[in-house]
């Protein structure tokens, strides 16, 4: 397959995002973010706030994209973000972002 063809790899997509490409991380969102709206509704058991919880992880990732730096596992984070997120929520018995 041509290279124009292929699309982006996960790392070459972070590397852009971390020098500010606002489309190259739209684009990790949209790639990942079944993977984090499942653990969510996994732990959570309703659509809509699993769909809630999804869009934190996706903003917390945001902000905080430099600590998983270059070669970091985005997947991974997500998933971990999403994970923990669900419990703190399950904990304070919270259905939405404070």
């Amino acid at each position: 397959m041509p290279s124009s063809l292929r699309s982006p790899t996960d790392s070459t997509l972070l590397q852009s995002a971390l020098k500010g490409d606002i489309q190259a991380l739209g684009a990790l969102i949209e790639r990942h973010f079944g993977k984090a709206y499942a653990v969510a509704l996994a732990r959570l058991g309703d659509p809509e706030v699993a769909e809630d919880l999804a869009q934190e992880v996706f903003l917390r990732a945001q902000l905080h994209l430099q600590q998983l730096g270059p070669r970091g596992n985005f997947p991974g984070w997500v998933v971990r973000i999403a994970r923990n997120l669900s419990i703190d929520w399950l904990r304070r018995g919270q259905r939405a972002s404070r």
